[in-house]
């Protein structure tokens, strides 16, 4: 009776973890912050600094690293192990459900993901978006002048931008989160994950003009790639849709940015 119950409760663990993996797929992001017009028209004009932070970890999730830190939470639902703090989510309050962090989990993810960088020289696809979307700012969007800092920023709170670079208008970019994950129905396939944020602030009043938030997903790439196919010909397949995401989170943030200033 004892080793049917663990079988059954093994079973709830695992459909579990299938239903809260997918659920964390649409996952929470910043919201969207709607320019006003009059704003838009004050800021047409001023010279405006472009600016970056360091790129949040390269994360490589894989199926059995997670399972063997599947964890019950007694009384409060049930938890699974994830990677990021940014993951820890609480769903709702007559079930909720947490999610621990591991530090064993968070060490093996983030070295895979530091050894696929420095094995295939993979770039943070946010300069490459910023590059994109300022470009689409300076043309179809007739914005100022816009001027580029070349160095990553360290802080991105408001106060802090104010410290840094006193008055004026600052566009940033920052990677909420980036790596690779596997499908919760075939763990040895994977596909890419890719989110940024992007703001327009004011720094003397350190007021957030405008802010859009791309996000990509290769979850419906096909044929599914294993990680051997991603690594392969100094990761070319990997390369190329990191490339892919770059273009449609450029083009996320300039409709967002054109479609709220025409509200």
């Amino acid at each position: 009776m004892r080793c049917a119950i663990y079988a059954s409760y093994s079973q709830i663990q695992r459909c579990f973890f299938i239903l809260i993996f997918v659920g964390l797929l649409f996952g929470c992001s910043p919201r969207l912050i709607k320019m006003d017009l009059v704003e838009l028209e004050n800021v047409k004009g001023q010279d405006i600094l472009a600016i970056h932070y360091d790129p949040s970890p390269f994360v490589v999730r894989k199926f059995g690293t997670h399972m063997a830190h599947l964890t019950v939470l007694i009384g409060a639902g049930f938890g699974l192990g994830f990677s990021n703090v940014d993951d820890a989510v609480l769903y709702g309050s007559t079930f909720p459900i947490v999610f621990v962090t591991s530090n064993i989990v968070e060490a093996f993810d983030k070295a895979a993901g530091n050894k696929m960088i420095s094995e295939y020289f993979l770039d943070d696809p946010t300069l490459m978006v910023k590059e994109r979307f300022i470009s689409s700012l300076e043309t179809d969007l007739a914005l100022g002048s816009i001027h580029h800092k070349k160095e990553a920023v360290k802080k991105d709170s408001l106060k802090s931008l104010n410290e840094i670079f006193g008055n004026g208008v600052v566009i940033d970019f920052r990677t909420l989160t980036w790596g690779l994950t596997f499908y919760p129905w075939d763990p040895t396939h994977y596909y890419l994950t890719y989110s940024l944020r992007s703001r327009l602030v004011q720094l003397e009043n350190k007021k957030i003009l405008w802010q859009g938030v791309c996000r990509y997903r290769g979850y419906d790439s096909k044929p599914r790639p294993t990680m051997a196919q991603l690594k392969a010909n100094n990761g070319e397949l990997l390369k190329g849709k990191l490339e892919q995401a770059v273009i449609e989170c450029s083009e996320q943030l300039a409709n967002q940015f054109s479609q709220q200033r025409r509200q």
